[in-house]
């Protein structure tokens, strides 16, 4: 019995650790080889050996390519470790979303994509302990690679050219719409990021004087999470069945449908019909079948 609680509760653990997670990407990475990369991770155990075969991925989408045996969650600062020294970080953080949304609205991230081509860049799809990545990455690159600037919040009608510097490294974030409400809500926030990233990303190429001059970050931040949950849970009461509700705010019914809404909603047709039957049954029963036939009468 105790073991059958240590396996329950370790296995409750490890689902609401997968919920909680956020995907974390690192793209044009040239400081790293894959083969080091791999060699790194193993010999420095900075994320679990499992991971180590994963995430030199050619495909945004890679949920599909993954073993979900070999899967683990990683801590934030794992992650933050594998980001490089660059003179331009620049930074797309995507509140409250999951590996789930990048694989449900791939198109969004295809200028994104196109840099995750590179074999040095690293994808990991569940990150652990930080609601404010952000704050962590400044942190990260201030105390390894000497940063001595402030963040610049990039808004969609800035342009990088105009606040980069050509002697200090920066540190560039831009705040992607997140996925929250009606359908409809949610693909018209994928087209705007989508227009935001390849914009961002044109840019930066323009301005690096070299390939290895820049590194772009994905990453996501729980901050709104609270007030974002609130807005869905309002907009799943009014928008019906156009309503989709991100992985995160989602409850464990819509999580996991062992019992879904429309499992409940074939029960009332259910039990319809087998009111009617045995009403029908009951009818026949009461029924009284003739026993005695009258005989015709005698002349």
């Amino acid at each position: 019995m105790l073991a059958i609680n240590v396996f329950v509760f370790a296995f409750a653990s490890s689902v609401a650790a997968f919920d909680a997670s956020s995907p974390f990407l690192i793209a044009n990475v040239k400081g790293l080889s894959a083969s080091y990369l791999k060699y790194y991770l193993a010999a420095k155990r900075r994320l679990p050996e499992m991971l180590t075969e994963l995430y030199i991925s050619e495909n945004l989408v890679f949920l599909r390519s993954i073993n979900s045996a070999h899967l683990s969650a990683v801590h934030i600062n794992d992650a933050l470790n594998l980001i490089p020294c660059a003179r331009i970080t620049l930074v797309f953080d995507q509140p409250n979303i999951h590996a789930s949304d990048l694989a449900r609205f791939s198109d969004t991230f295809s200028a994104l994509k196109d840099l995750m081509r590179s074999e040095a860049s690293i994808t990991i799809p569940y990150t652990l302990g930080s609601s404010s990545p952000i704050d962590a990455i400044k942190e990260k690159l201030t105390a390894s690679c000497g940063f001595d600037s402030d963040l610049s919040f990039i808004g969609s009608n800035d342009n990088l050219s105009a606040k980069s510097s050509s002697v200090s490294p920066q540190i560039f974030v831009s705040k992607l719409q997140p996925f929250y409400g009606p359908i409809q809500a949610q693909q018209l926030a994928a087209k705007s990021n989508q227009a935001e990233i390849t914009r961002l990303i044109d840019q930066i190429k323009q301005i690096s004087s070299a390939e290895d001059d820049f590194v772009i970050v994905f990453a996501s931040s729980s901050s709104e999470s609270k007030k974002s949950s609130s807005l869905a849970k309002r907009s799943a009461a009014t928008a019906q069945n156009s309503t989709f509700v991100p992985f995160n705010s989602r409850t464990y019914i819509q999580k996991y449908v062992l019992f879904n809404m429309g499992v409940f909603e074939g029960f009332v047709p259910l039990f319809i019909v087998i009111a009617v039957s045995l009403l029908g049954v009951n009818l026949l029963r009461s029924v009284q079948s003739p026993t005695k036939f009258e005989e015709p009468t005698r002349k």
